[in-house]
């Protein structure tokens, strides 16, 4: 699967922009439990922060990706353009953009896998490393990658907005249950392009709450 922009032409640019705000929030997410975890050394928080760390790798692995898609296209009519050869070769590229595509989702995934180990306060570790497996396997075998992928976060935001309702914590489980849309909205991309543009603005939401959350927890 060559990996390409998910979203109608004339949101790319927008889409790039959106990729550095996650990249932002979930990086100072990530920065801020880290702290609070040094303050009171509690393994929730290494785990949060652990957590929030591969995501904001997953959003910076999607935003280089995108951005040579962009200025591949813009260089295509410019052909003097230095950088014309060298985008057309990275974007055309059959392993390099599958490569990329296999790092966002695997980043992803794993991010996702700690908050369940969180969530379901998991003590085996090989049974962590068990669900991984079965899950990267699954992923690299599946004919529409996409969408499987999709179809794994959908399910392990689920249990993590399941969590936060059960422990009452509604800042966090109004943050999750945003992703969680947003991640439902992704599995439209099929057949409907604006269903990218729709899952990012609700993407975009979910974070800055949780960004929120952490805030008042500081």
């Amino acid at each position: 699967m060559v990996y390409t922009s998910l979203g109608p032409a004339w949101f790319e640019t927008y889409g790039i922009i959106f990729e550095i705000i996650f990249i932002l929030i979930t990086g100072l997410i990530a920065l801020r439990s880290y702290r609070a975890y040094k303050l009171i050394k509690k393994k929730e928080l290494l785990t949060f922060t652990l957590s929030f760390g591969l995501f904001c790798l997953a959003f910076f692995t999607q935003f280089i990706i995108n951005l040579l898609i962009v200025l591949n296209k813009q260089s295509k009519d410019h052909l003097l353009s230095p950088l014309n050869t060298l985008n057309t070769v990275i974007t055309s590229n059959f392993q390099l953009s599958s490569m990329c595509y296999f790092f966002f989702s695997l980043f992803t995934i794993c991010g996702l896998l700690l908050f369940i180990y969180l969530t379901f306060e998991i003590r085996n570790r090989r049974l962590l490393l068990l669900l991984f497996v079965l899950v990267v396997l699954a992923q690299i075998t599946a004919i529409n990658k996409i969408v499987l992928f999709y179809v794994f976060s959908t399910i392990f935001y689920g249990f993590i907005v399941e969590f936060y309702y059960r422990k009452k914590i509604k800042v966090a489980f109004l943050g999750f249950v945003f992703l969680l849309i947003s991640n439902i909205s992704f599995l439209f991309i099929p057949l409907s392009e604006f269903a990218f543009v729709i899952g990012n603005f609700l993407t975009l939401v979910g974070y800055l709450i949780l960004a929120k959350l952490l805030k008042k927890n500081n």
